[in-house]
């Protein structure tokens, strides 16, 4: 069970390094890619390899690398946000590792005008790591005066999701995916021309193969919401989803720490910097208030 060396406020790194290390195919990429050393890949790819090979490490080359590399985005010493670092950890590797792709721009079907859009928003750029981590959305805006109907896609690689107390992950989904009746404003129907009532709805058009996940515990300037979240073990959208990893953040917005929980094979493990305990009932950690990101496979 391999432990990170904490090196002065690396704990979110440590902790999403840790999530990340033990998602299987996400695992093979990194360590059969084939990247210039300095690139934020051949870095991580570099840590993979100890990582295989020893059970507690000292993560300094990485983790010099990783501040010059995003430099100017994230500083040593201080506290970093474990979805920042996600977000731009998969697209950092997704610039790294892309190449670039034509596509039919003749569209006859609404799969035809997402896969067109998908690739405009992508700079026209496929890379593995995409394929795995995002989806797409579709927007759905509803004239209620004529019933005209206006869609859109858009990629993502992270659902932040609002929290509502004692409630599950399924019920905030369920709530974020909620149609909205909206009032007339400045929103102007494109088909009858007149400031109108509408709706507006958004779904999942395409599922990642690997799902993550936040709480919007941050939401608020000046304070954590703490409310308690229960963490399904699986999900059953349009496709099933299985518990893989949770990212906890403990204390306020002015400082705390970061541990996470991942599966390894049969089992969950606690992995909180060079601390790697086996979790024997995880029902524990999953109605809490410190869950922050979290995986689903």
């Amino acid at each position: 069970m391999e432990g990170l060396a904490n090196l002065g406020a690396t704990c979110a790194i440590n902790s999403l390094i840790q999530i990340l290390y033990r998602i299987e195919e996400f695992k093979k990429l990194i360590l059969n890619s084939n990247t210039n050393e300095g690139t934020i890949t051949y870095e991580l790819k570099n840590l993979f390899e100890v990582l295989n090979k020893h059970n507690t490490i000292s993560p300094n080359r990485f983790i010099n690398n990783f501040y010059e590399i995003f430099k100017g985005i994230f500083n040593k010493y201080e506290q970093q946000d474990i979805c920042e670092l996600y977000l731009f950890l998969i697209q950092k590797i997704h610039d790294e590792t892309c190449t670039q792709i034509s596509i039919n721009k003749s569209i006859s079907t609404l799969n035809d005008e997402h896969n067109y859009k998908i690739a405009f928003y992508n700079d026209f750029k496929y890379s593995n790591i995409y394929k795995l981590f995002q989806g797409s959305y579709i927007h759905i805006i509803k004239c209620l005066n004529c019933d005209y109907t206006a869609k859109t896609f858009e990629p993502f690689i992270l659902i932040s999701l609002d929290i509502e107390a004692e409630a599950s992950i399924n019920d905030l989904l369920s709530n974020h995916f909620k149609t909205e009746l909206r009032n007339k404003d400045d929103w102007k129907c494109e088909n009858c021309n007149n400031n109108c009532e509408y709706s507006k709805t958004k779904k999942i058009w395409k599922y990642p193969e690997i799902l993550f996940i936040s709480l919007n515990r941050f939401k608020e300037v000046i304070r954590k919401n703490m409310d308690n979240v229960k963490i399904n073990k699986s999900l059953e959208l349009a496709r099933n989803y299985n518990l893989q990893a949770i990212g906890f953040h403990h204390g306020s917005l002015q400082g705390g720490h970061y541990n996470a929980m991942s599966k390894c094979y049969e089992n969950y493990n606690l992995y909180d910097d060079t601390n790697v305990n086996n979790i024997p009932n995880i029902d524990l950690l999953l109605n809490n208030n410190n869950s922050y990101i979290i995986c689903y496979i």
